[in-house]
Order: C-alpha cells, then sequence, then structure tokens
C-alpha cells in the first residue's frame, strides 16, 4: 500500500476516502470537455457517487448496473493523453465507491457476496493511489478552486480554510464547512 491510501486507512472513514477520491476525479473533468458523452458519463457517476458518500440511501449494485457500461465504452473510445487519464480517474473513483457501497451493503444483508461483480474483485485500498497517479499530471487537477474539494480536505485532514482559497459565493459569505458525518474511525 502506498503512502496517500496507508495513511488514509489508518486514520479516516471510508466514507471520507470515498469522498478523497470523488473530489479529486471532479477536478479532472475538464480534461473530458471535448468529449461530451465521456464527459456526461463521468459526470453522472460521480454524482451518483457524491450522492452515496453524503449518505443518500442507494443499493451498490444500482448503482455499478447504471454507469459501469458507459464508463467502459466511453473510456475505452478516448485516444488523448490527458483525456485518458481524467476518464481512468473518474472510473477509478467510480470503483472506489461502489466497492465501498457493495460492503456495506453486504454488511446490512442487502447483498450477497456471490451477488457482487467480478470486476469489484480488483478493487482495494490502493484504488486512492492510482486516483492520485492519474490525475497528477492534469493541469486541471491543481487548477482554481472548488468548495466540495476544500470541504473534503478539511474533513480529512482537519484543518481550517482560510475564506480567501475558494471562490466567493455570491450572495453568501462562507463562514463554515458543513461536516456530513465523523470521520476519524
Amino acid at each position: 500500500m502506498n503512502a496517500i491510501s496507508s495513511q488514509l486507512c489508518q486514520h479516516v472513514s471510508a466514507r471520507s476516502r470515498v469522498g478523497f477520491v470523488l473530489a479529486i476525479a471532479e477536478r479532472v473533468l475538464p480534461a473530458l470537455a471535448k468529449n461530451a458523452n465521456a464527459f456526461r458519463a463521468a459526470q453522472e457517476a460521480l454524482g451518483d457517487g457524491w450522492r452515496w458518500e453524503e449518505g443518500e440511501s442507494q443499493r451498490a449494485l444500482e448503482l455499478y448496473d447504471r454507469h459501469v457500461e458507459a464508463l467502459a465504452v466511453q473510456g475505452s473510445m478516448i485516444k488523448d493523453k490527458e483525456a485518458s487519464a481524467a476518464m481512468s480517474t473518474a472510473t477509478s473513483a467510480f470503483f472506489y465507491m461502489v466497492w465501498h457501497a457493495f460492503a456495506q451493503d453486504i454488511a446490512s444483508g442487502l447483498v450477497r457476496e456471490g451477488d457482487v461483480p467480478n470486476d469489484m474483485a480488483d478493487v482495494t485500498e490502493e484504488v486512492i493511489d492510482e486516483v492520485c497517479d492519474y490525475a497528477a499530471g492534469l493541469p486541471c487537477a491543481i487548477d482554481g478552486g472548488s468548495l466540495r474539494w476544500l470541504n473534503v480536505c478539511q474533513r480529512i485532514f482537519l484543518v481550517p480554510i482560510p475564506l480567501n482559497w475558494a471562490p466567493p459565493v455570491p450572495g453568501n459569505t462562507l463562514t463554515r464547512v458543513r461536516v456530513p458525518h465523523a470521520i476519524i474511525q
């Protein structure tokens, strides 16, 4: 296990780790701008991922069935190196989220282990490192500011966020970061 996944797994809840990879994947979506269908597939999958991360009741098998085929098809059609890295980031982040959703559904008795798709067997905590590696070379991963990205980092690392790190929120003053659930296991 590499440094990032190892460190996060020791101190951060599964949902917050999911939030971390989803936030990274969300940051690289601009690299898919020239591929409308890939962008839409990734955006929809990550949107459902965020809803699961935030606690919305969504079954893992439904998430898997709704998005895996579109992510695979669109990912296979991309030839541009940056767009391919962005799609790999989004797909890996989605698989990581679904892997945790399956674990939760199994623990809750909502799905049997035998009903988990075979490709979920390849997912481990090290997907965190893969997501970081895919995104590392993409300029859009580090450009600009994202409130969701800052919220996730704040939840994970428990650090205050200066108000000037994020773009202004029209009509509002950012005074507090929402923390939907505890992150320390």
